[in-house]
C-alpha cells in the first residue's frame, strides 16, 4: 500500500509541477474515491465477519443458558467455558481488525489537507523560479 501511495504522490506532484493543477486535483480526487471504495469494501468484509463471529458466540451462550441443567448434570461447565473463551478470542481478533481499519481510514483523511498544503507551498516557489528563469535579461 505504501508503494502505491508513493507512486500516486509522484504522479500528482509531476502533474502539479507541469502546470496542470486541474488535472492534478482531478487525479487526486479519482484516486481518493477509488481508495475510499476499496477501504469501504474491506471494512464491510471485516464487519460481516465480525457479526458472524459475534452471532456464533451469542448462539453458543444462549444454548448453554437454555440447557444449564444438562451442563451442570454432566459437569461440562469447564468445557463450555473454554469454548466460549475461544469464541471471544476470535471475536476480539475481528474487533481489532475493524478498529485498525477505521483508524487507518481516519489517518488517510487527516493527511489529505496536509498534503494539499505541501503541494501548494511547493508550487508557488517553483512557479516563481520558472517565471524568473523565463524572464528576459535586462
Amino acid at each position: 500500500m505504501d508503494k502505491v501511495l508513493s507512486v500516486e504522490s509522484c504522479i500528482s506532484y509531476y502533474l502539479l509541477l507541469c502546470g496542470n493543477g486541474y488535472h492534478c486535483s482531478c487525479y487526486n480526487r479519482l484516486i481518493d474515491c477509488s481508495r475510499e471504495f476499496s477501504i469501504d469494501q474491506l471494512q464491510n468484509k471485516y464487519q460481516i465477519k465480525l457479526m458472524v463471529v459475534q452471532d456464533r458466540r451469542l448462539k453458543a451462550i444462549t444454548e448453554a443458558l437454555t440447557n444449564m441443567k444438562v451442563l451442570k448434570l454432566y459437569a461440562w461447565e469447564t468445557h463450555f467455558k473454554n469454548v466460549v473463551q475461544g469464541l471471544r478470542k476470535e471475536e476480539f481478533k475481528w474487533i481489532h481488525r475493524v478498529l485498525t481499519q477505521k483508524e487507518y481510514y481516519r489517518a488517510q483523511i487527516r493527511m489529505i489537507p496536509e498534503l494539499s498544503g505541501i503541494f501548494i507551498e511547493s508550487k508557488v516557489p517553483f512557479s516563481q523560479i520558472v517565471k524568473f528563469l523565463k524572464a528576459q535579461e535586462l
